[in-house]
């Protein structure tokens, strides 16, 4: 569950101020001519070292607070960019099968494709960069009023969504880094897709951790987890009925209440490629956290549901989280390899072919 801060007024990140709105939206960076490598600064020092290993880890010492939280970076300190963008559709405005709307630049495309009513984005050499299969046949593209973007076919059925309903006023954006992004009404990423932003960083990973650490298991699955089941969950949140995980105030807040207790890693749960706008979530909590000592890594869900070869891990999910997130200097590393976390089942297969998968340039970690 995600961390609130002690008797924090309800939507207060720790007493700071929500951040700033920003005015580039899809990472709004600092351009220097070299990226500056992030140095985090050395974890506390705890009477008894816990390593992350499948066993448990002793309890460490409960920090004493700090006061003030570390300053929040309100942009990322890495030189990608800015990339000039370009608003697709607002809220009620649609598009065609056969349309496809461009970036700045001419080098990006985003629509219907004709033949098949896919809903792509492609570069301007037909190359496919990323598409919904599910949108298959679909006749029309639309951007509701809510901020979900769904397709449907010509007899009105849904066929695809990206789920960022309950946002009135984003909008649908595309950039001449070739990312198309929906776009809060508070300037932050809800859903993206596209040309991960690692294409055009070419500065240093973080630098890797020392034990011992202290990390938190985090969970960015809401408003879609306030009710499981049909039923409603038995607590209530501190920083408000049914807050989104979406929401940078919410996001900032727990980036500083992760910090104000030292956690060196925050765990966050990742249920595979597209799930509960893992891309936009992510990267957001990375990026608030970029100028801290907090650093990130995901806890592999699927592996309680499936039983994949190494082959299919490498494909599926390393290459993946490599492409999208493990540059990024907020990505937690140890002995200069990736850190992430796994659902163990109990046996000596999980660790063969994770081991197998990763051929020793990941560092896996089996939970207990």
């Amino acid at each position: 569950t995600p961390l609130p801060t002690p008797n924090q007024p309800t939507r207060n990140p720790l007493s700071l101020a929500p951040p700033k709105p920003i005015s580039n939206p899809t990472f709004n960076p600092v351009v220097t001519p070299t990226p500056s490598p992030i140095v985090p600064t050395p974890p506390p020092i705890v009477s008894t070292p816990s390593p992350i290993a499948s066993t448990p880890s002793p309890i460490l010492p409960t920090p004493s607070p700090i006061s003030p939280t570390p300053s929040p970076v309100s942009l990322p300190m890495y030189a990608v960019g800015p990339f000039k963008q370009v608003v697709l559709l607002k809220g009620g405005e649609s598009f065609d099968r056969g349309e496809f709307r461009s970036s700045l630049n001419g080098k990006y495309q985003f629509g219907l494709d004709r033949t098949n009513g896919i809903l792509m984005l492609k570069d301007n050499t037909g190359k496919i960069i990323w598409s919904a299969s599910k949108s298959r046949g679909s006749r029309k593209a639309y951007m509701q009023t809510d901020g979900n973007f769904l397709t449907r076919l010509s007899n009105g059925r849904k066929t695809w969504k990206s789920a960022t309903s309950q946002n009135e006023g984003a909008k649908l954006i595309i950039d001449d880094g070739g990312q198309v992004t929906i776009w809060s009404s508070q300037n932050t990423a809800l859903w993206l897709a596209g040309i991960p932003r690692g294409e055009y960083y070419d500065g240093p990973p973080s630098a890797s951790l020392s034990y011992p650490l202290r990390g938190a298991f985090y969970y960015p699955w809401y408003p879609e987890t306030w009710s499981v089941n049909g039923k409603p969950v038995s607590y209530s949140p501190t920083l408000g009925d049914k807050y989104s995980s979406g929401d940078p105030i919410v996001q900032q807040t727990h980036v500083n209440a992760l910090n104000h207790i030292h956690v060196d890693v925050a765990i966050a749960s990742w249920w595979g490629i597209d799930e509960k706008l893992e891309r936009a979530r992510l990267m957001n909590l990375m990026d608030k956290s970029i100028g801290t000592p907090l650093k990130w890594s995901v806890y592999q869900e699927q592996e309680r549901f499936t039983t994949e070869s190494p082959q299919d891990i490498r494909k599926n999910t390393l290459e993946y989280l490599e492409k999208w997130y493990t540059w990024h200097p907020s990505w937690a590393h140890i002995d200069n390899r990736p850190i992430i976390f796994l659902f163990n089942e109990g046996n000596c297969d999980v660790a063969k072919r994770w081991s197998l998968a990763s051929n020793n340039t990941w560092y896996v970690v089996l939970k207990s």
